[in-house]
């Protein structure tokens, strides 16, 4: 797997796989992180429920997706210019990973696959406030200058 980032968007990875997952409307950076945690819970959560229902090639191909998205998100962090969150976000990123590959090893893998949902929407929940802080401040932007979306 090729994990260096594309030089004119270190993005356009994660973008990729986003469209691919078949969600073509991403307007920034930011909300493609959002997108990808959205998919990232939508995986989780049917993961859980293919595992209760006993179908483990469905909660494998679950999980698969999941990895996926764990490595783009990984593998495009500005340890240089991300501060602490970075190395954070690539712990958090391990941990998940990690603990999603032996899922099957807990006593109780849908309360895994639970714990592991609301672990991951509560980073989820931050990025989509950023998301929103931006594209306010896109839209205050564009009312100043008469109506004019940067967008556009």
């Amino acid at each position: 797997m090729n994990t260096e980032p594309n030089q004119q968007n270190p993005y356009s990875n994660a973008a990729q796989a986003y469209q691919q997952a078949g969600h073509n409307a991403v307007n920034n950076p930011v909300e493609i992180v959002v997108a990808l945690y959205e998919g990232m819970l939508r995986n989780l959560e049917g993961a859980k429920n293919a595992y209760v229902e006993k179908n483990l090639e469905r909660m494998c191909e679950l999980n698969e997706k999941t990895f996926r998205i764990l490595a783009a998100l990984q593998s495009h962090l500005d340890f240089e210019n991300g501060g602490d969150t970075a190395p954070a976000l690539d712990d958090f990123y391990r941990i998940v990973f990690v603990r999603l590959a032996k899922v099957l090893e807990k006593d109780d893998p849908a309360a895994e696959f639970d714990y592991l949902k609301s672990n991951v929407r509560d980073i989820y929940s931050k990025w989509s406030l950023l998301a929103k802080k931006i594209n306010d401040q896109q839209k205050e932007i564009a009312e100043e200058r008469g109506g004019v979306s940067i967008r556009e």
